[in-house]
């Protein structure tokens, strides 16, 4: 009971809400602490939710406090039945008045702790004299401690399972923990019913403000297939054979993405690579010769002509910050599924929109002391990266084997059977691309330059070959028409 006796105390909320008609019915979570929890803040979430209740015609501050905090942000069981039927009735534009409250718990089956308790937040002299701006002040502190309580959690999880697991891996974990409640617990995450999705897109077609783009990868050929380029929340495989040049393609799509600056065409990305196979420095010689027209053999001999030093140092300026060469490598090996997690998010906390590349899948290692099999692993890294597309907003785009059986076939070119651990694989990504270029399999091809980027799957669009030319001695694809 509460210490002072004026103050009634709701019921906790009841169990039995199984098999309720509508959404009011679905309920908020019991999972978070009780009354006597010292990381509460229960008269500012009496302060928010009588404001909520004292609405009468203009829904738009207890729409903002129901926006600040949700259901689940409230520690009282019966304040977050009170919240949850509240945000229901406001997305349907109906008022939440204390008659509505009891009317929809009545038909649900929620404890909202009765009608006394409704007149009590409404008529209180302290909870109801206080005007909006203080309304919204105590939302911040009730949403501040339901964070306290959140981390709170997290932290004993992991010291429950300090002497089982890896030093390395408890740490990631905790960086990953903490990661996610800075930047995905927001209030008004969770299930969104089907008219704001519609109004929201209807409200974008009918702006003035221009539309949210793909992020061109470079290629006019292969953006008009992929209907504009990448989209923010997918996840794109790049399959291919040894020789084929995957890494030399996702650096150039890379490049391309990191001096974009077009709006229209999804610009101002910043571009993080992880490259778990070959050191920055290697990439930065691709890099260079690509930028240059200097044969890869040639920068790495460390012995160029004159004319040639001329021609990388015309370049160099473009990979300044400054000149908008937005691209950063990550080369440190063993990284982890939590590593590339935790240092993405990271970068997109410092950059905001970005794009984010992983040289290659297969390659990425895994943590603790259990090993799982290759398909297992394989599995969780491809699951994982999808997750890490959708919770990032961004384009996610990794590399990935093919099976050595394409050998065998009589046409090389590749399908998507041939991805390793192919059923995981084909399901989480987006787009699926596979690089043939048939010079590597007929060296006397009548066109040795040609490389076909093979859209296999495309959830949005078709699927079919787009022709690009291959310069192999600077590494570097290039449309029919390039001005790279």
């Amino acid at each position: 009971m509460n210490a002072n006796p004026d103050v009634f105390d709701p019921p906790p909320l009841m169990e039995e809400e199984t098999d309720l008609p509508d959404l009011i019915a679905r309920g908020p979570g019991r999972s978070l602490a009780p009354l006597s929890d010292a990381l509460t803040a229960v008269e500012s979430e009496r302060v928010v939710l009588s404001r909520v209740l004292r609405t009468t015609e203009d829904l738009a501050i207890p729409r903002r406090l129901l926006e600040l905090v949700e259901a689940d942000d409230f520690s009282y069981p019966a304040h977050r039945a009170i919240a949850h039927i509240a945000a229901v009735l406001l997305e349907a534009d109906r008022c939440p008045s204390p008659t509505a409250i009891l009317a929809s718990a009545k038909a649900s089956g929620h404890e909202v702790g009765g009608v006394e308790y409704l007149a009590q937040l409404i008529a209180d002299p302290v909870w109801a004299a206080s005007d909006d701006a203080a309304a919204l002040a105590d939302a911040a502190i009730v949403r501040d401690q339901s964070i306290r309580r959140r981390i709170r959690a997290s932290l004993l999880g992991q010291v429950a399972s300090l002497g089982s697991r890896d030093v390395d891996e408890i740490l990631n974990s905790v960086v990953d923990d903490a990661t996610s409640l800075a930047d995905g617990q927001s209030a008004g995450d969770g299930p969104r019913h089907i008219s704001g999705v519609v109004e929201q897109l209807t409200d974008a077609l009918l702006s003035d403000e221009p539309p949210a783009t793909a992020v061109s990868t470079g290629y006019p050929p292969l953006d008009e297939a992929l209907n504009g380029g990448f989209r923010d929340g997918e996840f794109i495989l790049i399959g291919g054979r040894p020789s084929m040049g995957k890494t030399a393609f996702a650096l150039n799509v890379g490049r391309n993405i990191a001096v974009n600056q077009e709006p229209q065409r999804g610009g101002g990305r910043a571009v993080l690579v992880f490259s778990l196979e070959m050191l920055a420095a290697a990439l930065g010689m691709r890099l260079v010769s690509s930028e240059s027209g200097v044969p890869l053999r040639m920068l790495r001999s460390l012995r160029l002509p004159d004319e040639q030093v001329n021609m990388m140092a015309d370049v160099m300026h473009r990979f300044t910050y400054n000149e908008g060469m937005r691209l950063w490598i990550d080369d440190r090996p063993s990284r982890t599924l939590e590593d590339i997690r935790a240092t993405a998010r990271q970068f997109k906390r410092e950059h905001g929109k970005i794009v984010v590349v992983l040289d290659y899948l297969q390659i990425v290692a895994q943590s603790g002391r259990a090993r799982d099999d290759e398909g297992r692993h394989v599995s969780r890294v491809s699951a994982g990266l999808k997750q890490l597309a959708k919770e990032l907003e961004c384009p996610v785009i990794a590399l990935s084997q093919l099976n050595r059986s394409l050998e065998q076939r009589a046409s090389k070119r590749p399908i998507l059977a041939d991805l390793r651990e192919s059923g995981t694989l084909e399901q989480d990504a987006d787009i699926i691309l596979f690089l043939y270029r048939d010079v590597v399999y007929n060296p006397e091809s009548r066109d040795p330059d040609a490389a076909e980027v093979i859209i296999a799957k495309q959830r949005d669009g078709a699927i079919g070959p787009c022709v690009l030319r291959y310069h192999g001695d600077v590494v570097r694809f290039a449309a029919e028409l390039s001005t790279y």
